[in-house]
């Protein structure tokens, strides 16, 4: 049977009830209600507030009003599906919000810190810096892995044995300082495997076999074809050529030159003097020149003259 808590708060009449249901709704949809109930003084505050009249009368109104209008809406027919899946995912994302206040700040924070100052004798200390930066580290921790890693299936990788007990041992007084580090260091070796795995190593699957199929052809085409016919060419042509003809005169003139930088080179230790060095070394070479040109030039053969005996 459904009670009208809003005439039971008003008439007065079981305020105790209304006051139950009320916080049974409240604890059902909200985790952070229920853990605040955890903590005695603020669950008194709590029960005190609630039992007041006008606060039982506020929450049991809005609540039945806001069901009331709802089922009228959804029962009228003209509720679109999209709005009331809407609705609903709406309402999805603020039970998990409501969620992650309750592990982060009370779960992760105040109970955690009521924990440590019970065990430093209930006296704040240079602990309790140590505790700030620990939480920290352990808020982020907790974001990667519920916004990053399990959405993404990332950072399943195993770190080598030598790496953990490192980081263990750098960050042995802040726990969730080393967890915090261990669980980016997964996470960047993971994505940097995916990224090897997904785009580097296809892509460069694809450009092999794009090489392969375009490019080698054409090269070996080139190579075969031209390069190696101008390189046939070459020796069949140029390279003989230049034997007979360019070879000859470039060793002479390399022989002409070593040979009046000697010449000069020796007159000149000789005499100690530019000028005259420079000229017996033109004398001697021009000497010389004539001499070669006299052995190359081919002599006269003379044809003996008949005479006429009369």
């Amino acid at each position: 049977m459904t009670k009208n808590y809003a005439d039971a708060a008003i008439e007065g009449h079981e305020k105790k009830e209304a006051h139950d249901e009320v916080r049974a709704v409240l604890e059902y949809v909200s985790p952070s209600y229920q853990h605040l109930h955890q903590y005695s003084p603020v669950n008194k505050a709590i029960d005190l507030v609630t039992s007041l009249p006008v606060v039982a009368k506020f929450i049991a109104a809005a609540w039945l009003g806001f069901n009331s209008l709802q089922q009228k809406v959804k029962s009228s027919g003209k509720y679109p599906p999209v709005l009331s899946k809407l609705s609903h995912g709406v309402f999805g994302l603020l039970r998990k919000f409501d969620a992650f206040v309750n592990l982060v700040v009370f779960t992760e924070g105040v109970d955690a810190f009521l924990v440590a100052l019970k065990e430093h004798g209930n006296k704040p200390g240079f602990w309790v810096l140590w505790f700030l930066i620990d939480y920290t580290a352990n808020i982020f921790n907790i974001i990667l892995n519920q916004l990053i890693l399990k959405p993404f299936k990332l950072g399943n990788v195993v770190l080598k044995e030598k790496d953990g007990e490192t980081t263990k041992t750098s960050f042995k007084e802040l726990p969730h300082v080393a967890e915090l580090s261990t669980t980016t260091t997964r996470l960047s070796k993971d994505i940097q495997s995916k990224v090897s795995e997904t785009y580097i190593k296809p892509t460069k699957d694809t450009a092999k076999q794009k090489y392969d199929t375009y490019i080698k052809p054409t090269a070996d085409k080139l190579q075969s074809v031209y390069v190696g016919n101008a390189k046939e060419k070459i020796d069949t042509y140029v390279k003989p050529s230049y034997e007979t003809y360019v070879k000859p005169k470039y060793d002479t003139a390399k022989e002409t030159y070593k040979t009046i930088s000697d010449t000069y080179e020796k007159k000149l230790n000789k005499t100690e003097s530019i000028p005259r060095a420079i000229v017996d070394t033109g004398y001697e070479v021009g000497s010389i020149t004539l001499g070669r040109l006299r052995v190359n030039t081919p002599k006269e053969t003379s044809t003996p003259q008949s005479t006429e005996v009369n």
